[in-house]
């Protein structure tokens, strides 16, 4: 959790990354351990996949010029980050990444 980045908009739950990176010891653990849990049976629950959308203005004249961002929740990034770390140690843990570079 210590990876998370500080100062991001929040999702549709509204918990700031720097909150999660406060948390005890033991409630961090519980979080990878539900983590863990979600990643064998399989399926991502809804709630995590749920974002907030919000529209930045690109410009300051025309509201043509707003572009929609999606707001994830800091549960689901984490979970998306574990995901990917853990493909990425198996993928190169078991030589399937090429060196070589595609275009």
């Amino acid at each position: 959790m210590q990876s998370l980045s500080n100062y991001k908009a929040t999702g549709l739950h509204e918990v700031v990354n720097e909150v999660l990176t406060m948390l005890p010891h033991n409630v961090s653990q519980t979080i990878y351990k539900l983590l863990n849990i979600i990643w064998a049976s399989g399926y991502t629950p809804d709630t995590l996949k749920t974002s907030k959308t919000v529209f930045i203005n690109k410009e300051e004249t025309e509201i043509t010029y707003f572009r929609p961002v999606g707001l994830a929740n800091a549960l689901y990034k984490l979970w998306t980050r574990m995901v990917t770390n853990t493909l990425y140690e198996y993928a190169e843990a078991d030589c399937r990444l090429s060196t070589a570079r595609q275009v």
